[in-house]
């Protein structure tokens, strides 16, 4: 574990006011990568966080925290020159202008926080209670997603019951119509076979009878027309003979004939 010479492996303070530019260097080399930032943010140490972790340059850090010494790397800052946005570099001592600050990570920096004491105990302390803050911050986030998830699963279940719902009512809809579907058609095949037929025979049969009463009604009308004459003669003679005094009780005179209620048809009362 060499001791560096390179000022820009020092942990440089920085003002808040200013622009500055941030790389991982390793022991006595230069940047390897920049990012730029428009405000000050903390520096990473080799993927710990330490605020004011009290080093003053990285083999100060590396002494402090040994179990890093094999990568050797620490992030430095250099303050930027707002008009030529070049890197100006850091006169001796201006380490001790301000609060040293160290991160995570760069996704993780912090800005930087008054100095603090060096002291053990109070960084142990300080990074407790970091690390609590992040693990109360974790289960804050943990209960949120886990309510979100519960009230996500209800919706789900909420879904899918309507949905079921519906599904169960369609199919009794189904059901009800091909029960009346089938009830149709053995109505059908019943009138196909059973009524039609009987229907068909009674017409047959009816235009039969017609036919024959139209024939008979033929038939008789000579018949008819004869009777309807007598009839009408028969009934001239008791007219006449009821004018003329006669009555059908009445002899008939010599060479007359009597008109009778058989000439007329007509049955006499009480017979």
């Amino acid at each position: 574990m060499g001791k560096t010479t390179n000022d820009q492996d020092e942990i440089r303070a920085f003002q808040p006011t200013k622009s500055y530019k941030i790389g991982k260097v390793k022991e006595g080399g230069n940047p390897l990568r920049f990012q730029w930032l428009s405000k000050p943010k903390a520096i990473i140490l080799s993927g710990q966080r330490f605020i004011d972790h009290g080093c003053r340059t990285a083999q100060d850090y590396w002494d402090r925290n040994p179990f890093d010494a094999p990568q050797r790397t620490i992030m430095t800052i250099a303050e930027i020159d707002p008009q030529t946005q070049d890197e100006m570099p850091f006169s001796k001592g201006t380490h001790t202008n301000g609060p040293k600050v160290a991160a995570s990570g760069l996704s993780d920096a912090v800005p930087a926080q008054p100095l603090l004491s060096t002291a053990p105990e109070r960084e142990l302390a300080h990074v407790i209670k970091v690390y609590e803050d992040q693990i109360i911050d974790l289960r804050r986030q943990l209960d949120a997603e886990r309510s979100r998830n519960e009230s996500l699963s209800q919706q789900i279940v909420s879904i899918q019951t309507e949905h079921n719902a519906e599904i169960r009512q369609k199919d009794q809809k189904i059901s009800t119509l091909e029960a009346k579907v089938q009830e149709h058609a053995f109505e059908l095949k019943y009138v196909n076979e059973k009524i039609i037929p009987k229907y068909k025979e009674t017409i047959e049969s009816q235009e039969g009878l017609s036919s024959q009463i139209s024939s008979i009604g033929a038939a008789s009308q000579p018949f008819q027309a004869a009777l309807a004459d007598k009839l009408v003669d028969k009934l001239f003679d008791s007219v006449t003979g009821f004018l003329t005094g006669k009555s059908k009780s009445s002899p008939a005179a010599p060479g007359e004939t009597a008109v009778t209620s058989e000439d007329l048809g007509i049955a006499e009362v009480g017979q």
